[in-house]
């Protein structure tokens, strides 16, 4: 008796609704552009571009437009990191970031590599396979001869890479530089673990405002005490040494900071400008473990020509330099 109501379970399960379930990206069509280091250099560098082919399951599949992709991806032979940013055009745009460690070079192996960190705000979760599975959306992309044909090529950094059509790459993909990208830490989803002295913070979204703000939005700062502070506890996917960048908003309301990381040099920056922009600070270069970093900004006070002393922090980046 319970092995027949076992099997007639099991045909009631099968004839039972299946939930949709996302699959993983189709990104066969990712075409390799441009490669440096490989295969003998510790860092080995990758630029790709083609369509990802999208569909959702259900008795069949809902197919939608392929989108038109970019990614880049670095691996460092030293330390195993392995650094890969995606940019999708289409109904599921935006950019994915994954982190991860790799004893192996996982653009050109099948190696599994180690869960670090990842980033998907595109809205869909058929990108989440790859890192479900702790492998780069690029893993098997390209082969060992072929990125070593292109490294030996040697493309000029930053050289443009066109989307369909001819056309250029997004103003939001940064260019190859070289054997070194930058890892971007987006000062908004810091906002939980902040410490501030005054004021409030808050997501502040951007979109309006035009392109390069890292997630359209930025951390703004509510404030107005002179020497107010505020702490951001910024990390690195990998130990080593780092040049670090703080990227800013001007606005016609913005005050005079002060930054410094990690207690060491320390910069002032005129949050002032006519119209609403971002800008680009060097904090310095720095030897740096997994540990959180501080980031400490303090109000200066504000340009004369300011209607207030707001700040607004859109990412701190880092560049591995070794």
């Amino acid at each position: 008796m319970r092995s027949a109501v076992c099997c007639l379970s099991a045909f009631v399960a099968l004839l039972a609704p299946r939930v949709a379930l996302a699959q993983d990206a189709d990104c066969r069509g990712l075409v390799l552009q441009a490669a440096a280091g490989v295969p003998a250099d510790a860092r080995h560098v990758y630029q790709f571009q083609g369509p990802c082919k999208l569909s959702v399951g259900k008795f069949g599949s809902i197919n939608y437009p392929a989108q038109w992709t970019r990614a880049q991806a670095e691996w460092n032979a030293v330390t195993g990191a392995f650094y890969e940013r995606v940019v999708t055009e289409g109904k599921f745009a935006g950019t994915i970031e994954m982190w991860l460690k790799c004893a192996k070079d996982p653009v050109v192996t099948s190696v599994e590599c180690v869960q670090v960190d990842y980033r998907n705000p595109t809205g869909w979760s058929g990108f989440d396979g790859a890192w479900k599975q702790s492998r780069p959306i690029t893993r098997g992309k390209t082969t060992v001869f072929e990125a070593t044909i292109l490294s030996n090529k040697a493309p000029p950094p930053g050289q443009p890479v066109g989307g369909p059509g001819g056309s250029p790459p997004s103003p939001e993909v940064p260019p190859m530089e070289g054997a070194s990208m930058m890892i971007p830490r987006e000062a908004e989803d810091l906002m939980l673990n902040a410490q501030r002295s005054h004021g409030q913070v808050g997501r502040q979204d951007m979109t309006q405002f035009g392109p390069g703000w890292g997630g359209n939005a930025q951390l703004f700062w509510s404030v107005n005490e002179i020497g107010a502070q505020l702490r951001l506890a910024p990390t690195v996917p990998s130990a080593g040494r780092y040049l670090v960048f703080l990227v800013f908003t001007k606005a016609p309301d913005f005050g005079r900071f002060k930054a410094s990381f990690d207690g060491k040099t320390e910069i002032t920056v005129d949050g002032y400008a006519a119209t609403v922009g971002h800008d680009r600070a060097f904090l310095g270069e720095y030897d740096l473990t997994t540990e959180p970093h501080e980031l400490l900004i303090t109000l200066a006070g504000r340009n004369s020509n300011s209607k207030g002393s707001y700040v607004g922090l859109d990412r701190i980046e880092f560049k591995l330099v070794h």
